[in-house]
Parts: structure tokens; sequence; C-alpha cells
């Protein structure tokens, strides 16, 4: 699903990759949660994240 919310979208970063994405989702009745869910399973940044840091990292990057 992420792949699908940030295909075509223009960001200088992944974290504003990832704000654009999720507020797609969110703009089509995605819940918080599920955005929460797109953003954890899809993004490639959030996955570096959990990689070098922690879970914990990653719960406050996607709130």
């Amino acid at each position: 699903m992420w792949q699908q919310y940030s295909q075509g979208v223009q960001a200088c970063t992944p974290i504003k990759l990832d704000y654009l994405a999720g507020r797609s989702a969110f703009e089509n009745s995605y819940s918080r949660k599920n955005v929460t869910l797109v953003l954890i399973l899809g993004s490639p940044y959030v996955a570096q994240i959990y990689r070098e840091q922690s879970k914990d990292k990653v719960r406050a990057y996607v709130s």
C-alpha cells in the first residue's frame, strides 16, 4: 500500500515522502492505525530506522 500512495509523489526527503504518502492514505479514509501500518510495512525509510536504531524510534517516527 505504501508504494501505491507514494508512487509519483515528488519529495526532497524520505521523511516528506512518508508524510505525503501517509496523508494521501488518510485522505482516502484510512484510519490513523492503518496509516501507521502502511508506513511500518512499506516505507524503506522506516525499515532503515528499524535496522539502524530501534523499534522505539520507529514508533516515534510513525506517530
